[in-house]
């Protein structure tokens, strides 16, 4: 369907009506009177137009008639254009729409002639209305493209068949391997559902996705569907997030909800998503959306991660799954005067209430430690029988920043 083509068009003649209506009514009524141009004499004017919004509305109006009797010459136009004076990114677009409903093939292997930009903004507007037409053949072809034209194509192709409405997209997604490319294309195609419906809308279809994998596995479409509608969601709209998301609580779908969440909430809002999230009950899945979310945190926004946490919460349950991290944090927040707070990360690190979490932390400021008073450091590690672990923590240190980066290698 040329559903973009069409709403560009109504909208913008809309807007050429009214502009009309200013200065331009007596030279809309000599036009209506003279004899009509032929379509590539009416493409060729619109082309001209320096005003954008007039621009855009001729040439809407011009291009629904095209047919194939029409192409040689409205090509001829445009590849003219390219040479002096290229067309504006929607003038391209429009006629790429157009020429999509006639021949798409033909018109990317002849947009592949044209420079870069409107090659890739030709070729986009082309396959996003061939998708929304025929969907499976315009994704064979964008699938047999190979590195970044493969993925501009496939993306263009999920946008288009979103935007047609057409539910047997779901269907499709399903089949695709799990990875990022599925969940980019997921992603694409429920952004296409938001800016078209709503988040509602989007939940609903993503409710009625059915899967023949077993629920809640990592093969289950459902659930990395669930997943990605989670993130997008919390990005725009958190609290519905949240709501959503608690639906699926404790069932085979609450696997990864609640973290996902909580990573897209806190680059917007940390302190807000930390301490909704402590207001739930503790259990694993919110657990780790307390440590994701806060991980994340921390590295958009370690100070202020940092400032949050009150002085008491290493006595306070429902900080624990947190503790570590501010306590790793913490030891290297202070580049001027690394000791002390290394000094005053190491009782936080005691205070870690998981045992492999405790050493984890331990391990990591006793590597810090040694490197700035190795007689205490090493009192401490001996005492929490972390020596081996510390010692080979150093060499790795040491291992990394001896070795040479590529741009040193290439210089000798």
């Amino acid at each position: 369907m040329m559903r973009h083509f069409g709403m560009i068009a109504a909208a913008l003649l809309s807007a050429f009506g009214f502009y009309s209506l200013g200065g331009g009514l007596a030279d809309r009524a000599s036009r209506e009177n003279a004899p009509s141009p032929a379509l590539h004499e009416r493409v060729r004017a619109a082309l001209d137009e320096p005003d954008s919004i007039v621009r855009t509305a001729e040439l809407a109006s011009a291009l629904r008639g095209l047919g194939k009797q029409d192409l040689e010459e409205i090509v001829a136009v445009y590849d003219e254009r390219l040479k002096l004076d290229p067309p504006s990114r929607t003038s391209i677009e429009l006629f790429g729409e157009a020429w999509a409903s006639l021949d798409p093939e033909a018109a990317i292997d002849h947009m592949n002639s044209w420079p870069e930009g409107p090659r890739r903004a030709g070729i986009s507007s082309v396959t996003r209305t061939w998708a929304g037409r025929t969907p499976i053949a315009a994704f064979m072809w964008a699938d047999s493209l190979v590195l970044d034209d493969r993925e501009a194509a496939v993306d263009a192709v999920f946008s288009g068949w979103a935007d047609s409405d057409d539910p047997e997209v779901w269907d499709f997604l399903a089949t695709l391997t799990p990875g990022l490319g599925r969940e980019s294309a997921s992603n694409i195609v429920m952004k296409s559902v938001v800016q078209n419906h709503s988040f509602d809308t989007l939940f609903a279809q993503v409710d009625a996705i059915e899967s023949d994998a077993r629920p809640g596995s990592p093969r289950d479409f459902k659930l990395s569907a669930l997943r990605t509608a989670i993130g997008l969601c919390a990005y725009h709209d958190p609290d519905k997030a949240l709501a959503y998301a608690r639906r699926y609580a404790g069932g085979p779908y609450d696997n990864g909800l609640l973290p996902r969440l909580a990573v897209f909430w806190a680059v917007n809002d940390g302190p807000r998503a930390m301490d909704t999230l402590l207001a739930l009950p503790s259990e694993p899945q919110r657990d780790k959306a307390l440590r994701d979310g806060y991980r994340k945190w921390l590295r958009t926004e370690g100070r202020a991660a940092l400032d949050w946490m009150p002085a008491g919460a290493a006595h306070d349950d429902r900080y624990a799954p947190l503790i570590d991290y501010y306590a790793m944090a913490l030891a290297q927040s202070d580049l001027a005067s690394p000791v002390d707070s290394i000094r005053e990360a190491l009782a936080w690190a005691d205070r870690v209430a998981d045992p492999k979490r405790r050493r984890a932390a331990q391990v990591l400021l006793g590597v810090l430690w040694m490197d700035h008073e190795p007689d205490a450091a090493r009192a401490w590690i001996h005492e929490r029988g972390i020596a081996r672990e510390v010692e080979v923590g150093r060499a790795r240190d040491h291992s990394r920043k001896e070795r040479p980066k590529p741009g040193d290698l290439r210089r000798r």
